[in-house]
C-alpha cells in the first residue's frame, strides 16, 4: 500500500469519526478526546525516530484514532471530570486503542513492525505497570496528561497480553 493510500484511509476514518488529525515528521501520538472536536496528533507517515517506518506511522495514527472511538477522555482541564481512560484501566484502554488498529489496518505489517509497536509502544506500558507493582498516585507525564493520579490495571489481564500477543504477531494475519 502507497502512503497516499494510508493517508487517505487515516482521513477517512478521521471525518468519519469527526477527529481532527494534526500530523507532522517524528511527532509521538497522542490523542485529546476531550476537545470538541477531538483531535489526535501523530507521525506523517515519512519513518522517523518515533516510527522507523511507514507502516508503524499508520498504526500510530491509527491508533489514536482508536482512543477517540472508544471515548478515553484523560481529564485535561478544562475537563477534570472526563477521567475514562484512566477509571476503565490505562492498559485496558490501550489495549482497545491497539485492537482498533488492528481491525482497521490495510497494510501487511512486517514482523520488525509488530515487534517494535508491541515493545516499545504496547509494551512500555505493560513495563511501567509492572515496575509500579500495583502502587497508587502514578501519572503519564507525557501530553499534558499528568492530571489525574491513577493506579495501573493488572498487566497479566487476559484482554490485555491477549492484545499484546495479537500485535506481536499481526504480521502473520492474512
Amino acid at each position: 500500500m502507497k502512503t497516499t493510500e494510508m493517508q487517505d484511509h487515516i482521513d477517512e476514518l478521521a471525518a468519519l469519526h469527526g477527529i481532527v488529525v494534526q500530523q507532522r515528521y517524528n511527532l509521538p501520538g497522542m490523542m485529546f478526546c476531550e476537545e470538541q472536536p477531538p483531535r489526535i496528533e501523530g507521525p506523517s507517515l515519512a519513518p522517523c525516530e518515533c516510527a522507523p517506518s511507514s507502516n508503524i506511522a499508520y498504526m500510530a495514527n491509527l491508533h489514536e484514532i482508536g482512543h477517540v472511538v472508544h471515548g478515553h477522555t484523560q481529564g485535561r482541564p478544562p475537563y477534570e471530570d472526563q477521567t475514562y481512560y484512566f477509571d476503565h484501566g490505562v492498559l485496558r484502554c490501550e489495549a482497545e486503542a491497539w485492537n482498533f488498529a488492528l481491525d482497521e489496518c490495510r497494510v501487511k505489517l512486517s514482523k520488525r513492525d509488530c515487534a517494535y509497536m508491541a515493545d516499545r509502544y504496547f509494551g512500555s506500558y505493560i513495563m511501567a505497570a509492572r515496575r509500579a507493582n500495583g502502587k497508587g498516585g502514578q501519572r503519564l507525564p507525557n501530553g499534558n496528561r499528568h492530571w489525574v493520579e491513577f493506579t495501573f490495571d493488572d498487566p497479566d489481564d487476559p484482554y490485555v497480553q491477549t492484545t499484546f500477543e495479537r500485535l506481536t504477531n499481526a504480521h502473520k494475519e492474512a
